[in-house]
C-alpha cells in the first residue's frame, strides 16, 4: 500500500537522517553524512538542522566541529534548548537559531541522556553524571561496578532507575547516586532496554532468557516471560490496554504481546522489527523488514497481532548492510497528530496519523 505524505529531501551528499523532533511546525533532525557504499556506521561529517515542514526551508544549521563526530543518543528539547551528545561533546543549542549556548568536551561512549527535575542525567560508560542545564557544569557523578550502563536514567514515583550490562536494573539514590536496590536477571546478559512503568510496576525486556515485571512495592518479580536468550531486545508499553510488547531481533525475529495483569502471552508473530510505537488504541506502528530485505511501515493490530497495513513510501533498495537493523536514530516519532519517519537515506517523511488508520 502507498499513502500520501509530505517528504523532505536532503539534496546534497549521502546522509542518514536520525532522531527527529517535531517542534511547532518545524523538524529538528540530525544528519550523518558518509559515502553511499561505505559501511552503515561510518561518518565523514555531521549537521543538525531545523527545517520547516510546510515550506521545507532550513531555519538554521549547526555543523559538528570535529570530523567524523556524530550524535550518539536521542537529543532532548527542554526549556528552549536542544541538548545533544556526540562522540566528543555535550552541547546545548538555542532552539531558535542553533547558536551554541555551552559545550563540554568529554570522551563519550554508549551515552544516554535524560532531563529529570531540570537536571541533565548523562549515562556514559559506567558513570552517571548530573549536569546543570544552564551551563553544563557537573553537579555530581558516580561510577558503578558494571561493564557499562545501557539505558538512560528514568524516574518513577520519585525513584531513579537505570539498566546495566551486568544482568540487572539498579535503583540509585537521587541525592548520592548510591545504589539502593538491584533488580536481577539470570545469566551474564545485558538488559539493554530502558525500564517502563505502569502503576507501581516496572517492566523490561533483556538479552536474557526472559522479560520481567517487578512489583515496586516489594521489589520482587511479579512475573517473567520466556524468550530466546541472546536476542536483541526492544519493548513498548501500552498502558491503556495494559499490554507489554517485546521485540526480539537476531536468531529469532518476533513480536510478542503480553498481558501486564498476569504475564500471559496474548500472541506471538514472526515480524522483523526495527522500531515500534503506539499508533492508537487499536494498533501499533513499526519499521519492519520483509522477506525481500526491504524495510516498510507496518500497522499491527494490538489484540490479534495481525498486519493491518503495509506502507511503502521509499524506493531506496536496502542491501546486506541492513540485514539485521537500520541505523541508530532511524525511527518513527509520533508527536500530536504527526508521524515523522526517518528510515530511508536522505529522506524525512511526515504523515498525518489520521490518514493511516
Amino acid at each position: 500500500m502507498t499513502t500520501t505524505e509530505n517528504r523532505i529531501a536532503i539534496e546534497e551528499g549521502f546522509c542518514y537522517p536520525s532522531f527527529p523532533i517535531h517542534d511547532n511546525g518545524d523538524i529538528f533532525i540530525c544528519l550523518r553524512f558518509t559515502e553511499r557504499d561505505l559501511p552503515e556506521h561510518t561518518c565523514k561529517y555531521s549537521e543538525i538542522r531545523l527545517i520547516n515542514i510546510e515550506t521545507k526551508s532550513v531555519k538554521w544549521t549547526y555543523s559538528l566541529k570535529d570530523e567524523g563526530d556524530y550524535v550518539t543518543s536521542r537529543p532532548i528539547l527542554h526549556n528552549d534548548k536542544y541538548f545533544i551528545t556526540t562522540n566528543n561533546f555535550i552541547i546545548a543549542l538555542n532552539k531558535n537559531d542553533g547558536v551554541v549556548l555551552w559545550q563540554i568536551k568529554y570522551k563519550l561512549w554508549t551515552t544516554n541522556i535524560n532531563i529529570i527535575d531540570d537536571l541533565i542525567y548523562l549515562c556514559n560508560d559506567k558513570e552517571i553524571r548530573v549536569l546543570n542545564c544552564e551551563n553544563g557544569k557537573t553537579i555530581k557523578s558516580k561510577k558503578y561496578r558494571v561493564k557499562w550502563l545501557d539505558s538512560k536514567v528514568v524516574k518513577h514515583n520519585d525513584r531513579l532507575f537505570v539498566s546495566t550490562s551486568n544482568s540487572k536494573i539498579i535503583e540509585v539514590n537521587s541525592d548520592t547516586l548510591e545504589i539502593e536496590n538491584e533488580f536481577k536477571y539470570s545469566g551474564g546478559w545485558a538488559v539493554a532496554s530502558t525500564p517502563s512503568f505502569t502503576n507501581n510496576l516496572m517492566l523490561s525486556n533483556s538479552y536474557a532468557s526472559y522479560a520481567s515485571c517487578f512489583d515496586l512495592t516489594t521489589n520482587e518479580v511479579l512475573w517473567r516471560v520466556k524468550k530466546q536468550v541472546g536476542t536483541e531486545p526492544k519493548q513498548l508499553l501500552d498502558e491503556d490496554n495494559q499490554l507489554f510488547f517485546i521485540v526480539e531481533i537476531l536468531q529469532e525475529y518476533r513480536l510478542t504481546a503480553i498481558s501486564i495483569k498476569n504475564g500471559k502471552k496474548l500472541w506471538t508473530h514472526n515480524y522483523h522489527i526495527h522500531d515500534l510505537k503506539n499508533l492508537n488504541n487499536n494498533s501499533v506502528i513499526g519499521l519492519l523488514k520483509n522477506q525481500n530485505g526491504q524495510y516498510y511501515i507496518g500497522v499491527i493490530n494490538k489484540q490479534k497481532g495481525t498486519m493491518e497495513k503495509e506502507i511503502y513510501i521509499s524506493i531506496y533498495q536496502f542491501d546486506e548492510r541492513f540485514q539485521y537493523r537500520l541505523w541508530k536514530g532511524a525511527e518513527i516519532t509520533i508527536e500530536e497528530e504527526l508521524l515523522i519517519i526517518t528510515y530511508s537515506p536522505n529522506e524525512i517523511y511526515i504523515m498525518n496519523k489520521n490518514n493511516i488508520t
